[in-house]
């Protein structure tokens, strides 16, 4: 919890990818940093920001239903990122944790 209050106090523009899916993962943000990790799964659907390729796409997956109901352009979004690494298109094959979480996902 520590962690999520010093990345609370930092300017967003100086968050690093793990630091994003930190919050993300902890439901901290989520209005502000969705756009900004989409921005960056775009470019690089299984971006390593700490522990293996995809952590963060695995934590902008596990973001609530509502969310995404709420916000049908990020939606839309998602889903091209995920459609991207499910056609193999991505250099990287994904973890098994990333797998899953796609198709709990949808």
């Amino acid at each position: 919890m520590r962690t999520v209050y010093s990345l609370r106090q930092r300017p967003i523009g100086s968050l690093e990818p793990g630091d994003i899916r930190v919050l993300l993962g902890q439901q901290e943000g989520v209005a502000v940093l969705t756009p900004r990790a989409l921005d960056l799964l775009e470019n690089e659907p299984l971006v390593d920001s700490s522990y293996y390729p995809g952590d963060l796409l695995v934590a902008v997956l596990g973001l609530p239903q509502s969310h995404w109901q709420a916000n049908p352009d990020q939606h839309s979004a998602i889903k091209r990122v995920v459609e991207r690494v499910r056609s193999g298109t991505d250099p990287d094959a994904p973890d098994q944790t990333v797998t899953d979480a796609i198709e709990k996902f949808g």
